[in-house]
């Protein structure tokens, strides 16, 4: 038998071409307009067994509030929450509670990204950020690996964002 998105264990991953993620959100910085622009969406939920695979899309809701200080840098408070695609279609066994997320980021005015002090997450799966530069490498801001229990899920954002000086 299988279960209901108890995640793949694969690890931080900056460039990740199989689109393997519960729910990510992209955000752009346009230092030179002042404009923030981002998507999110939830990842594809799957339940093998028997030979047989089912998909189901996530169900997740963003939200994004910026402003900028007087030394140019730019604030992020992004607010997300993301379920399971079975939890989402009310089939018996889907893994209960909600991925959520209060994620706090600084934008330097030279590009450079950290967090925030008084953001939080559930403590499963796992966070990863990056900041992404043109003819860069991928740059990890954060990574805080998943608990060992998906139950987390159910308790909500508790799990501190720790403070990151911009890089």
């Amino acid at each position: 038998m299988g279960s209901h998105g108890l995640g793949d264990n694969r690890g931080p991953m900056a460039n990740d071409t199989e689109g393997r993620f519960r729910v990510e959100v992209k955000l752009v910085v346009d230092r030179e307009s002042g404009k923030v622009t981002g998507t999110s969406q939830a990842g594809m939920s799957q339940f093998k067994a028997l030979g047989v695979t089912l998909n189901a899309p996530g169900k997740e809701s963003s939200g994004l509030s910026a402003n900028t200080d007087q030394k140019g840098n730019i604030h992020l408070d992004i607010q997300t929450v993301g379920i399971n695609g079975f939890q989402a279609i009310g089939a018996p066994g889907a893994p209960p509670g909600a991925i959520q997320g209060d994620v706090k980021l600084v934008v330097t005015p030279d590009n450079a990204v950290g967090t925030d002090a008084g953001g939080s997450r559930t403590a499963f799966p796992a966070l990863e950020i990056y900041s992404y530069q043109p003819g860069k490498n991928p740059v990890q801001v954060v990574n805080m690996p998943q608990s060992a229990d998906s139950k987390d899920l159910t308790r909500g954002p508790n799990q501190p964002i720790p403070q990151k000086d911009p890089q």
